[in-house]
């Protein structure tokens, strides 16, 4: 028997070495800190962003721009004057000549009667086109000052004008461009035995102390981060559910499967806008936001979705307004609360409201060692509604579409099968949830998004 005192001594510190001598002292409540709940899926259930579609592939037409563009002027020999036109005495004209385009323009790029926008501002009449040359005539001021100031430049045309009695010019064709994406299947499935359903655990969850309330509930927040992460980060599959032959995406089974465009993609890889910073984000780079925005129309409010690394970038450029020339701007602090963070700003008239989306910090998907840099992107999404051209019908600009009809309902369907479930299926002695959604991403207007690398490295 060990003795009080000396070597031997029998005190706290031998006995709470032997394994569960001492009674357990166990917080009976499971802690989160993971925080996986919360995604851009939440966002969108929670703002009413989710409609119906009857087929898994839904197609947006969108008008083309009745403005085609600038033009370019071919890159050596832009200018040259003819005899038949009238170079005139000093033997180069610069009113009356015949400007080479790069390529053969389309009557939606230019026609005979038009009226061209140089590069000075100056004001040229298109009396004549022949393939890719155009009989050029001054309405004004000369058009250039040397024949070589024409070469590779971009010229416009931006109206037309008439002779008295004149005939109309040929007909313009402008076909609207259309854009698509498709739903995806997802899937989730937990299953639980017989003894483990029956057994307490230690600690309770939502009140019970079973393990297949958990597991239920991680299986779901899983399926709906799937989902989510689809909805943001999903590349669209050339592969659909309609083709008549498949290509590669298809299961261990051999059916087809196909994949939704998210967000992401959706900016990056069609008619979206990305742009890259090389340093820290300023005063001036949002100058420069703005006036692309401004340059397609943009709407006056956007919502601005972003990780880490887009809240630092912001804030500290707002919080630094009043060294960087704004000399109006200025903190109101008061009490012994400081709150430097910035949710809702107002800058070269537009106004922005900034929302962190914990899943783009993602440390196991998104923001790794080696990762692909996604989590350095901020997204920046109309929250304004888009007009349907000739009825006045105005449409969410992102929203989630997903597949319903005949009585089925495929936004989230839920079957328990299993002996144990509410009503057994087969004898096996164990309740399996298995949970199907099919939805996908749909962005109208995407000419209008952003999408913003603030990686500066």
């Amino acid at each position: 028997m060990a003795a009080f005192g000396g070597l031997n001594a029998v005190n706290k510190s031998y006995v709470s070495s032997v394994s569960f001598l001492d009674q357990r002292e166990i917080l009976n409540r499971l802690l989160n800190v993971t925080n996986e709940e919360y995604s851009f899926l939440d966002v969108m259930e929670l703002m009413g962003r989710s409609i119906e579609t009857a087929v898994p592939e839904y197609h947006t037409f969108v008008n083309s721009e009745i403005y085609e563009g600038a033009l370019t002027c071919a890159s050596s020999g832009a200018v040259t004057v003819e005899s038949s036109i009238g170079a005139g005495s000093g033997g180069t004209s610069t009113t009356i000549f015949t400007l080479a385009l790069a390529s053969a323009p389309s009557t939606e790029e230019v026609r005979a009667g038009d009226l061209l926008m140089f590069p000075n501002g100056n004001v040229g009449y298109v009396k004549s086109i022949s393939s890719a040359n155009l009989e050029i005539k001054s309405v004004g001021s000369a058009l250039y000052s040397s024949a070589a100031d024409l070469n590779g430049a971009k010229v416009v045309a931006f109206s037309n004008a008439a002779g008295e009695g004149s005939k109309s010019p040929s007909a313009r064709r402008l076909n609207p461009t259309k854009q698509s994406n498709q739903v995806q299947i997802f899937k989730e499935k937990y299953v639980i035995t017989d003894i483990q359903n029956a057994s307490k655990i230690e600690f309770e969850f939502k009140g019970q102390p079973y393990y297949f309330l958990k597991g239920q509930h991680e299986a779901l927040t899983r399926f709906r981060s799937d989902i989510a992460f689809a909805l943001m980060y999903g590349q669209k599959s050339d592969d659909k559910f309609t083709d008549a032959s498949y290509g590669d995406v298809q299961d261990a089974e051999g059916n087809p499967v196909q994949t939704t465009q998210g967000l992401h993609h959706s900016i990056v890889s069609t008619s979206g806008r990305k742009i890259t910073n090389s340093a820290a984000l300023g005063v001036t780079d949002w100058a420069s936001l703005t006036k692309t925005l401004n340059q397609t129309r943009a709407p006056q409010e956007y919502l601005l979705f972003t990780g880490t690394e887009g809240e630092v970038q912001i804030d500290n450029m707002l919080n630094n307004l009043t060294t960087a020339g704004f000399t109006g701007a200025r903190f109101d602090v008061s009490g012994k609360e400081l709150d430097l963070g910035i949710d809702k700003f107002k800058l070269y008239g537009r106004t922005y409201m900034k929302k962190y989306l914990p899943m783009i910090d993602h440390k196991q998907v998104i923001n790794f060692t080696g990762s692909a840099g996604l989590e350095n992107f901020a997204y920046f999404v109309p929250n304004d509604s888009i007009k349907a051209a000739g009825s006045g019908e105005s449409l969410d600009r992102m929203r989630v579409r997903f597949m319903a009809g005949n009585g089925t309902d495929l936004k989230y369907r839920e079957i328990m099968l299993g002996g144990l479930a509410p009503t057994p299926t087969d004898e096996r002695s164990v309740l399996e949830c298995h949970y199907e959604s099919v939805q996908g991403l749909e962005v109208l207007g995407v000419e209008q998004f952003i999408a913003m690398d603030m990686h500066t490295s």
